[in-house]
């Protein structure tokens, strides 16, 4: 695994996702053996630098700290996750 996973968010309809210190990835079980983890599209001109936590709502928005200073806040849609506010 060429990552740590540092932080877990699951809804109770079962979607989850997973974050790393800088990316995001959701996990697909591969026929029941294993999970493939795949990246996140966060469409944002900014450069995460480090997740410190994650919360994904039952509206598809998904809350990142980011140095536990900064609140980012994206709307899922069809081609990722689109940077709302700051």
């Amino acid at each position: 695994m060429p990552f740590r996973i540092k932080y877990i968010t699951t809804l109770q309809n079962g979607k989850t996702l997973v974050a790393s210190d800088k990316e995001i990835f959701k996990p697909v079980s591969n026929n029941g053996q294993a999970y493939v983890f795949i990246p996140v599209v966060l469409n944002s001109d900014r450069i995460i630098s480090n997740i410190t936590a994650i919360y994904l709502d039952n509206r598809d928005y998904l809350y990142i700290s980011e140095n536990s200073e900064n609140l980012l806040i994206f709307k899922e849609t069809p081609d990722g996750f689109v940077f709302q506010k700051k």
